[in-house]
């Protein structure tokens, strides 16, 4: 976890890289479990991480505002305490996936907002 907590912020960054857009669709599912399981791991930073991630210079979510509501709402239910179920994290995080891709709705995201 230490090694987590050090390089977390560059992890994750990179990991919502390769979701929207990056890396191949195949390569999705992998991806999404990755940044659940570090999000499980340092439920206290993924937040912020986030945040950082998607506010950084030159960092694109693909059809998306990277400040919007798509990934407004990707944080907060990423984030959300208590965490959400390992389905529901699936879902959520490879709808944003497929909505950065231009393969959903930009409010694809909205229908998890009772969650």
């Amino acid at each position: 976890i230490h090694c987590l907590q050090q390089n977390g912020a560059q992890l994750v960054r990179q990991c919502l890289i390769g979701l929207v857009g990056a890396s191949p669709i195949n390569l999705v599912d992998h991806q999404v479990e990755l940044l659940r399981v570090a999000a499980e791991a340092c439920q206290g930073a993924v937040h912020g991480w986030l945040v950082d991630a998607f506010q950084s210079p030159g960092f694109s979510c693909g059809s998306l505002d990277p400040q919007g509501p798509a990934a407004a709402a990707l944080v907060k239910l990423v984030a959300r305490q208590p965490a959400l179920s390992t389905s529901e994290f699936q879902s959520i995080v490879s709808d944003f996936s497929r909505t950065c891709r231009g393969k959903l709705a930009p409010n694809a995201l909205d229908r998890y907002a009772g969650l």
